[in-house]
């Protein structure tokens, strides 16, 4: 009997589990079968698929129609831009300026003066034609037909190019120079107009609108060409495009306000330096720090450049640093200036007549070294002059512009102020949104479009 009573409870558990099984099956079914309440449709309609395109609307302002991209017979900052996307250099500069070869496979010096490159045997134009060592020779000699090129200082140095078989070249050097093969970052062209071998070719261009397209990535940009600063602000607030460049000097806040949109402010490639006359009275190189100690950069900025640029100056202002030099350098304070023995410190600065910018620039200059009592007299001269006059050595400062492609280390030291450029960009836009001074395009492969 005890043992028919255990095999009863046994039994009757069984049946109690299969049971409660049963139930929850039954309750699953019910549930996920049931219609949804008011308030789970609402979230359901508010559910929106996000997808992401490779398609980007660039808009660009520019006061020329941009029918043909030849960064070398045009000098247009626009086309500089826009050849990157296109044609390759020796060399591309990346985002920390650091060269990095493009089309040359290896280089040697020879001499002082004579290099030996090597080109990299894949190169192809869009046209499917091979780069070669005669479209470099053909670029380099372009460039010396186009005096007025953005990169005729990229190649003013060389004497001439050897071509020695089809990738393998020499080029000879007037004068050595260390840095030469870091300046040769100008765009090889072919021998048709538009065909570069760089990732983008272009599908189509005309005086409105410029396609290029990536077909490694399917990668399709629309630049739209403007030559009306409110229609570009216009349609980018309107969500028409997706990507500009602002315009220099020209506060774009007021045209699409300071909300709905991403920016980048970076360092330009412009900029203001001074050149002091060694031959002068800056054989002492403690007067230059005097006087750069002596400019305040700030006030330059604020009142020229609409506070659309940077101080670059290594030499901060501090006028009490300007006073203690001076008498270091046994100069005497009287009521007329500073007086060395009884000479006078009359400091002329040379302009060329026709550099609107660079005359107001010297105006403060002058303003605020004359408060600390620095005597200057503006030497302003019709071009042919000023040319004249500084071969000459007629002058004590110069005020000039400067590109970072041009350069030289002193002329970079001196460099007191250097150009913002901002980017304006879609919230909508993801990437490695990183311009820089040199390619305002740096990094686009990685851009796509977020649409919802």
């Amino acid at each position: 009997m005890i043992y028919i009573k255990k095999l009863s409870d046994r039994n009757k558990l069984i049946i109690f589990l299969t049971a409660l099984t049963i139930f929850f099956i039954i309750l699953s079914i019910w549930y996920f079968n049931k219609p949804q309440n008011d308030d789970k449709l609402v979230i359901s309609e508010n559910i929106r698929e996000v997808v992401t395109t490779t398609e980007v609307n660039i808009g660009l302002y520019s006061e020329i129609a941009i029918e043909n991209i030849d960064p070398i017979s045009i000098n247009d900052e626009n086309i500089r831009f826009l050849s990157n996307l296109i044609y390759n250099g020796f060399f591309e500069y990346s985002n920390n300026n650091t060269p990095e070869s493009k089309i040359i496979e290896t280089y040697a010096k020879i001499d002082e003066k004579n290099y030996v490159f090597k080109l990299k045997d894949n190169i192809y134009f869009h046209n499917g034609k091979k780069l070669m060592s005669k479209d470099v020779k053909n670029t380099i000699e372009k460039i010396y037909d186009n005096v007025d090129s953005y990169y005729s200082l990229c190649v003013d140095n060389i004497q001439n190019i050897k071509i020695i078989d089809n990738t393998t070249f020499r080029i000879n050097l007037i004068r050595e120079d260390d840095e030469f093969p870091n300046k040769l970052i100008f765009p090889i062209l072919s021998d048709e107009s538009n065909i570069g071998s760089n990732d983008y070719k272009v599908k189509e261009i005309n005086n409105e609108r410029i396609i290029l397209e990536n077909e490694e990535i399917g990668q399709v940009l629309n630049i739209y060409i403007y030559n009306n600063l409110d229609n570009l602000y216009g349609d980018f607030k309107n969500k028409k495009l997706d990507y500009i460049k602002s315009v220099e000097n020209v506060d774009y806040k007021k045209n699409i306000g300071e909300f709905g949109y991403n920016e980048k402010s970076y360092e330009g490639n412009k900029y203001i330096f001074l050149e002091f006359n060694s031959e002068s009275y800056f054989r002492n190189s403690r007067l230059k720090e005097a006087v750069l100690s002596a400019i305040n950069s700030e006030e330059i900025i604020n009142k020229i450049y609409n506070k659309n640029a940077y101080d670059v100056k290594d030499i901060q202002y501090n006028l009490d640093n300007t006073v203690e030099i001076l008498e270091e350098e046994r100069y005497t304070y009287k009521t007329e200036g500073w007086y060395n023995k009884e000479k006078i410190l009359n400091l002329r600065i040379l302009l060329n007549k026709n550099l609107l910018t660079n005359l107001e620039i010297a105006y403060i200059i002058k303003e605020q070294l004359e408060k600390i009592g620095i005597k200057i007299e503006l030497v302003i001269v019709e071009e042919e002059e000023y040319y004249k006059k500084i071969e000459n050595k007629e002058y004590d400062i110069l005020i000039s512009n400067l590109d970072i492609n041009h350069y030289t280390n002193e002329e970079i030291e001196n460099a007191i102020i250097c150009n913002k450029l901002n980017i304006l960009y879609s919230s909508k836009l993801s990437g490695e949104i990183r311009p820089n001074k040199l390619d305002i395009f740096y990094n686009i492969r990685t851009w796509k479009v977020i649409v919802d």
